[in-house]
């Protein structure tokens, strides 16, 4: 894109303005260059600058997590499981384990920065004995959108 700018007598500053097609699209700020060249009276100081188009659109998409899974089925009393899930977009992911007979009891709480796609968490199971429990997850991503907590069963032997 190429135009004119016309200064005053006396004008040392320009306010130019750049059409942008907005969109809806989450995406980092992108820059461009101003050139000016070819005065046509008196000298410029500074031919180059750099403008930068900030982004405005907002993330409130909630990072969905899926396949919430412990394995071995069932899981090893005194040893350790891993547990297996999917996330839609890079999160950080807070768990929780309860005994299902103790429900409002928590025994341990995780904490991992998940990826998309698949992901993997160690869970030890010294301590916890035979009995079936439960695990759920919530994820959170960077721009603060919470999603639904899955909840998984599992028993350890």
């Amino acid at each position: 894109m190429s135009g004119k700018l016309a200064f005053a007598a006396g004008e040392t500053t320009k306010a130019v303005d750049v059409p942008v097609l907005g969109d809806r699209v989450v995406e980092s700020d992108e820059t461009f260059e101003l050139a000016l060249s070819s005065p046509e009276v008196g000298t410029i100081e500074r031919a180059a600058a750099t403008g930068t188009i900030s982004n405005d659109d907002v993330d409130r998409t909630r990072p969905v997590l899926t396949k919430l899974a412990v394995r071995p089925p069932p899981a090893p009393a005194g040893g350790r499981a891993t547990l297996g899930f999917r996330l839609s977009e890079p999160a950080a992911v807070s768990c929780t384990l309860v005994r299902t007979a103790q429900p409002g009891r928590v025994l341990r709480t995780m904490r991992a920065q998940g990826r998309l796609g698949a992901n993997t968490l160690a869970l030890a199971t010294r301590g916890l004995g035979a009995g079936v429990f439960r695990v759920g997850c919530q994820p959170t991503d960077r721009a603060g959108n919470v999603g639904r907590r899955s909840v998984t069963t599992f028993r350890v032997v």
